[in-house]
């Protein structure tokens, strides 16, 4: 693929070799950028690369994403935890690359999150981590349940609905 959706927006790959620049990856000008000492020219769209080289910029794309994502969910996680009350109330945030779950909160109050939720505007990973967060008062999908989600996100039907499509 030769674009990747971060927070809802689509970003198409350059591959870049510029020795004024960092290496790594930034976003920068509406494009994703991957800045690594072994693409010969200055700027390459993301198509025109080698095999080898779409695939060492799809590893260093992921590897991005996935501090973003977990840089994004760590901090927004506590945060909507003393909002909801419930601050204090699980017992760690782990991270994963589930194949069919946007996130779970464990019996022992551990909180699980997808790190695809990034691909996602913040509004539905947001959703996500109510959704999770309530179950640390609610352990099932009763209407006590959604009535607590409801309380802090007023369109998580909507944002359900929206998380599911896609």
């Amino acid at each position: 693929m030769d674009s990747v959706r971060i927070f809802g927006q689509t970003y198409p790959k350059v591959a870049l070799h510029n020795p004024n620049q960092p290496l790594g990856v930034f976003l920068d000008q509406n494009q994703i950028f991957i800045n690594h000492h072994s693409f010969s020219s200055l700027s390459t769209p993301y198509i025109k690369l080698s095999r080898s080289d779409k695939k060492l910029v799809d590893q260093k794309i992921t590897n991005w994403l996935e501090l973003l994502a977990q840089k994004y969910i760590l901090q927004k996680t506590p945060l909507l935890a003393q909002k909801m009350n419930l601050a204090g109330k699980y017992r760690r945030i782990c991270l994963k690359r589930a194949s069919t779950r946007w996130g779970s909160c464990s019996s022992y109050k551990n909180l699980n999150f997808n790190y695809a939720l990034i691909h996602h505007p913040p509004e539905i990973i947001d959703y996500v981590i109510i959704h999770e967060l309530a179950h640390l008062q609610e352990m099932n999908h009763s209407a006590a349940f959604w009535r607590l989600v409801a309380q802090y996100d007023p369109l998580h039907k909507l944002h359900r609905k929206q998380l599911n499509r896609k």
